[in-house]
């Protein structure tokens, strides 16, 4: 049985509800977290480099603790996408 999924090499619960870890070498600028993720996981951001945006779900209710440690570069960022 799977209990995990991944999605642009970022892994997710089964469900796709948690976020548990992006990978520190993740290629692109921006991460777009889907709208079915509620919560963050401990560390799950933590050392990324090369991300300068990171977009999170209206939705999201928790954000686990050193989530963005070491996230030198988090100069946009945004809770959720405002709408017209």
């Amino acid at each position: 049985m799977q209990c995990y999924t991944s999605i642009n090499g970022i892994l997710y619960s089964k469900d796709k509800t948690k976020l548990i870890k992006a990978p520190e070498g993740h290629k692109s600028r921006e991460i777009v977290v889907p709208k079915s993720v509620t919560e963050i996981e401990n560390g799950a951001f933590c050392d990324m480099v090369n991300v300068v945006d990171i977009k999170l779900p209206e939705g999201l209710a928790v954000i686990g603790n050193c989530a963005f440690y070491n996230r030198f570069i988090l100069s946009v960022f945004r809770l959720f996408e405002f709408r017209s």
